[in-house]
C-alpha cells in the first residue's frame, strides 16, 4: 500500500492543491471505505485529504499530552 505526495502548490487565492500518487491496493482500499467501486478523482482526492487532516490532527494532539508529562 503506498500514497506519496508529489508536490504541493499555493494557488493565488491563498488555497492549496495537491498532487498525489497512489497504488492499486490504496484504490481498493479508499473504494471499500466509500462503498463503491467507481470514484471520481475528486472523491480519491477528498478521502486522501481527509485522512492527511486526520493524521495532523493525531499529531498536535500527541504532542500536547507529551508537552503536559
Amino acid at each position: 500500500m503506498k500514497i506519496e505526495i508529489l508536490k504541493t502548490i499555493q494557488n493565488e487565492d491563498g488555497s492549496w492543491s495537491i498532487e498525489f500518487d497512489y497504488d492499486d491496493e490504496y484504490l481498493e482500499i479508499i473504494k471499500q471505505h466509500l462503498g463503491k467501486e467507481e470514484l471520481t478523482e475528486e472523491e480519491i482526492s477528498s478521502f486522501i485529504l481527509s485522512r492527511i487532516e486526520a493524521a495532523v490532527e493525531h499529531e498536535k494532539a500527541q504532542k500536547q499530552l507529551e508537552e503536559k508529562e
